[in-house]
């Protein structure tokens, strides 16, 4: 991926002390993204009915 080239010297000193071991960035598994978001965008104050409808109408996907 492209990144800005004054974060080349920060990424080198962090994989460094990882050992190269790891990752420099954790993702959540994707069945719980989703999840995750909605939390997020309810603290932000969004209040958007369809993101957090769970009835009978609009039931939330199961993730497989």
């Amino acid at each position: 991926m492209d990144i800005e080239p004054a974060l080349l010297p920060l990424l080198r000193i962090l994989v460094n002390d990882a050992g190269g071991e790891g990752r420099l960035l954790r993702m959540s598994p994707d069945e719980d993204r989703a999840e995750l978001l909605r939390k997020q965008l309810a603290l932000a104050g969004c209040k958007r009915e369809a993101l957090f409808a769970d009835d009978a109408l609009r039931v939330r996907p199961v993730p497989e």
